[in-house]
C-alpha cells in the first residue's frame, strides 16, 4: 500500500503566492528559494499536489513551459508508484517527461532499475536495458533483466531479451525473446512470477504459473514446476 503525499509530507508545505496573471500548480518548500524571471529554484525542495509530491536537492521550475527539472535525491511519489532517481525532467501538466538513474517501485511490490526512461503521464513507461525483480532488496534472489520494457499501468507490460538471473548468475534455459504482461492492478489472465527454490530431495525448483480469469469471482492457476532431482510435475 502506497502512502498518499499528505502521510509522507509531515509539514504543510508554504503556498506559493501569487502573481498577477500567474497561479503556481502546487504547494511548496525549501531552505532557500531563487527567482531568475519566470524560472524558480528551490534548494532542498519540494512540491506537492493533491495527487503529487516531488523532494530533490533541487528543483527548477518554469511557470512560462511549466517544465520541471529536479536533480539529487530525488523522490516522486504518485498513484501505485514511487519513483527515486538522480535527475527528473518533466511537464508538470502532463506529467510526462524522462527520469535518470533510477528506481521505479509499483503495485504489488515490483522492483525496476535503469539509467534511462521515458514516462507519459506517469502511467506508461518506456525502458530500455532495465532489470526487474520483485522486492526492494539490493541483492534479490533473482531478478529478469531486459533490453527493453513497455510498461502501461493501466494495461501491460510488454517486453523483449528477457534473461532470468538467480542472484548474478544467468539460468540458462530461461529466455524470453518476447512476452505480454499484465501489469494493471485488477485481476486479469496472464504470467505470475518465477517460482524459485530448493531442498535437498527435490533439487532446484523453479515454476512459472499462468493464471486464468473466469469472470468476476473464478478463476483457475495452472502451475507446471520442474525438479532438478525429479524432472516436470504439473500442478
Amino acid at each position: 500500500t502506497f502512502p498518499t503525499p499528505g502521510e509522507l509530507l509531515p509539514l504543510r508545505p508554504w503556498p506559493l503566492e501569487e502573481t498577477a496573471g500567474h497561479r503556481a500548480p502546487f504547494a511548496y518548500r525549501g531552505e532557500r528559494v531563487e527567482q531568475d524571471g519566470q524560472a524558480w529554484t528551490l534548494v532542498q525542495g519540494a512540491l506537492q499536489s493533491p495527487e503529487l509530491l516531488l523532494l530533490a536537492d533541487r528543483i527548477r521550475f518554469d511557470r512560462a513551459t511549466g517544465d520541471i527539472l529536479a536533480e539529487g535525491h530525488i523522490r516522486l511519489e504518485a498513484e501505485g508508484l514511487r519513483l527515486r532517481c538522480e535527475r527528473l525532467q518533466m511537464d508538470w501538466t502532463t506529467r510526462s517527461g524522462e527520469a535518470f538513474a533510477l528506481e521505479l517501485e509499483v503495485a504489488p511490490s515490483w522492483i525496476l532499475r535503469s539509467g534511462r526512461v521515458l514516462f507519459a503521464g506517469l502511467r506508461k513507461w518506456d525502458f530500455k536495458e532495465v532489470e526487474v525483480s520483485p522486492c526492494p532488496q539490493e541483492r534479490p534472489g533473482w531478478k529478469l533483466k531486459l533490453s527493453e520494457l513497455k510498461l502501461d499501468l493501466d494495461g501491460f507490460a510488454t517486453l523483449r531479451d528477457a534473461r532470468l538471473y538467480l542472484g548474478n548468475v544467468f539460468a540458462c534455459p530461461y529466455y524470453l525473446p518476447w512476452a505480454v504482461y499484465p501489469a494493471q492492478a485488477q485481476r486479469s489472465s496472464g504470467l505470475l512470477p518465477p517460482l524459485i527454490g530448493g531442498s535437498s530431495r527435490l533439487g532446484t525448483t523453479v515454476g512459472l504459473s499462468y493464471f486464468q480469469t473466469l469472470g468476476p469471482t473464478a478463476d483457475f492457476t495452472f502451475a507446471p514446476e520442474y525438479f532438478s532431482k525429479e524432472g516436470m510435475m504439473w500442478g
